[in-house]
């Protein structure tokens, strides 16, 4: 829908899907482990981003191919960005070790 459609429309529709589930991933995985805290940081951290992104996205018209690609870059810097935020959120999730194996701060 994003990548091979024309369509404006269609393509922030297919960012607005992906920039919300890169903000709502971090509080997934950390609260379904009960890391309340730890869901609050990464989570409003990749919420923060992938909010900067959309008003990026929307001031710069980043789907019409007349705009300057140095135009563009604010949102590809902030998409970009938005993604590595939720993975490091979702990658803490695994790597904190549950308390019936004996390890990890599950606070």
């Amino acid at each position: 829908m994003w990548a091979e459609d024309d369509r404006p429309d269609r393509q922030r529709i297919g960012a607005l899907i992906v920039l919300g589930g890169f903000a709502a991933a971090p509080w997934v995985a950390e609260g379904v482990s009960g890391r309340w805290r730890r869901a609050l940081a990464y989570g409003l951290t990749s919420a923060v981003v992938a909010s900067g992104a959309v008003i990026a996205m929307e001031a710069s018209d980043a789907f019409d191919p007349a705009i300057a690609n140095r135009r563009r870059l604010p949102f590809g810097v902030l998409l970009t960005t938005a993604f590595f935020t939720a993975a490091a959120g979702v990658v803490d999730s695994f790597v904190m070790a549950s308390p019936a194996s004996g390890g990890g701060d599950w606070r």
